[in-house]
């Protein structure tokens, strides 16, 4: 379960911001995941909660959102896909650009990324 490691980091440097802006309290997280993280959200979010017992984030509240698949084949035509979660590494080694039917590779998707604090 790398998302307990990854929800380490994320409320270490929520913490660490928070504290710079002389904040005693975070009232919101804002993350952007991409669907080719290969994070659980449900299980990222449980693992914050757990952390960010007895900080000043607890009780705040997580917001993820989820980015979709970008994808650029060679003629620079991009597109965002929104495929099944099923098999998605795989599905990756055989894109295809909607527009042209060239081969295409991933340039979105991968991201997590803290978005915005909200704190008082």
């Amino acid at each position: 379960m790398h998302e307990f490691s990854v929800a380490s980091g994320i409320v270490e440097s929520v913490l660490d911001e928070s504290k710079k802006h002389g904040a005693s309290k975070v009232t919101k997280i804002v993350l952007e995941i991409g669907q080719l993280s290969m994070i659980s959200v449900d299980q990222l979010v449980f693992a914050m909660e757990i952390l960010i017992e007895g900080t000043a984030s607890e009780g705040a509240k997580i917001d993820c959102r989820i980015l979709p698949l970008k994808i650029e084949c060679a003629k620079k035509h991009a597109s965002e896909l929104i495929p099944e979660k099923k098999d998605m590494y795989s599905l990756t080694r055989r894109l295809k650009c909607p527009i042209c039917g060239e081969p295409a590779k991933p340039i979105g998707g991968r991201e997590c990324m803290i978005k915005e604090i909200t704190a008082e």
